[in-house]
């Protein structure tokens, strides 16, 4: 049910932003999450829809592997983030960090959530996905949470 519910939610949209909880709940098999994920990875490699991301990703999902020394994991995100199809990496600039700090300054949220959020809006993704019910606040872009679709 959750997943026919989270595929309509998402039809509407071509360009998805993926928050850092997509990538670990798909590639590190989260039971609850990865089946709902797959649809999505499923449609970026089938070219279907496209998806952005920031370089902070990057960072979060490397965190755990390299704290763990599993160079297996680190490997799987470097050869995601370098070449999913349909998935483009954005990096951090001056711009971005001004946006992200009038999202922070208006929302009162985390840093990193604000450069995510920065970087979904100035790339023109059309909705937000993550797994944060804290960030279903933000009305610059749609947001849909996760779980909500569980």
């Amino acid at each position: 049910m959750g997943l026919l519910k989270l595929k309509k939610a998402i039809s509407k949209y071509k360009k998805l932003y993926l928050d850092t909880p997509c990538f670990i709940y798909y590639f590190e098999k989260n039971l609850g999450y990865a089946s709902l994920l797959g649809t999505i990875f499923k449609d970026l490699a089938q070219r279907r829809k496209e998806a952005v991301t920031s370089c902070l990703s990057v960072m979060e999902t490397l965190i755990l592997p390299k704290k763990k020394e599993n160079i297996d994991l680190e490997q799987v995100y470097f050869g995601v983030f370098k070449h999913y199809p349909n998935l483009i990496v954005l990096d951090f600039n001056f711009g971005l960090a001004n946006l992200a700090a009038k999202l922070r300054a208006k929302y009162n949220i985390k840093a990193p959530d604000a450069i995510h959020l920065a970087t979904a809006i100035s790339s023109n993704a059309q909705t937000f996905i993550t797994n944060d019910p804290k960030l279903k606040q933000i009305r610059e872009i749609p947001i849909l949470i996760l779980r909500d679709y569980l």
